[in-house]
């Protein structure tokens, strides 16, 4: 069984065009499905839903091998896929946009769910201008730079908290580190854009 990864993409600086242009794309997102598969969006009379459908398509396009949409917004979207986030994908959907808006935002960020990794990605128009995967070993050596109670209390070998205490205090702020790690990234990203 995959690991899920959950991404959310937000969009800034869309004009009416570009709105129009994504809300055409989620109307090829087919409702009788158990799912809305993120692929649906780039059905075309050369790529029909029976290829959109198998999994060799899906990692050659989309970077996953299999994706499906939370939430789908005329700003952002949020998708559930396996093993990665569909990086591949959410750049189609960029480049569609730009073709009708070229000064827009993208602000995808991605977590595992164990998590064995974190990410962001950024994008000016269609070009990408960050891209940070943040894995499980980095992630725990900056908690324990931030955090006097966890420092020194992870144990590589064994691959946890060495003392309940070290769990405890983890498990409260783990979700809350994660998004400030990323929100850190956004931020320093947007200051040098300023």
């Amino acid at each position: 069984m995959p690991n899920h990864v959950t991404t959310t993409v937000r969009f800034e600086g869309l004009n009416e065009a570009a709105i129009l242009r994504l809300n055409e794309l989620y109307a090829n997102v087919r409702e009788d499905q158990d799912y809305k598969w993120f692929s649906d969006m780039f059905v075309s009379k050369e790529t029909p839903y029976e290829m959109l459908e198998t999994r060799s398509w899906n990692v050659d396009n989309t970077g996953a091998k299999w994706n499906y949409f939370d939430d789908m917004d005329n700003d952002q979207f949020q998708i559930t896929s396996a093993w990665d986030s569909p990086s591949e994908g959410i750049k189609k959907v960029i480049d569609e946009l730009y073709d009708v808006c070229n000064n827009f935002l993208t602000i995808s960020t991605y977590e595992d769910e164990f998590p064995n990794f974190i990410g962001i990605q950024i994008w000016k128009g269609n070009k990408l201008i960050e891209d940070e995967l943040i894995l499980w070993e980095n992630i725990i050596e900056r908690a324990q730079d931030k955090f006097p109670e966890l420092d020194g209390q992870w144990d590589e070998e064994e691959g946890n908290w060495k003392t309940e205490d070290a769990q405890d205090f983890w498990d409260d702020i783990q979700w809350e580190f994660y998004n400030d790690l990323l929100d850190d990234i956004e931020q320093e990203t947007r200051e040098i854009l300023n």
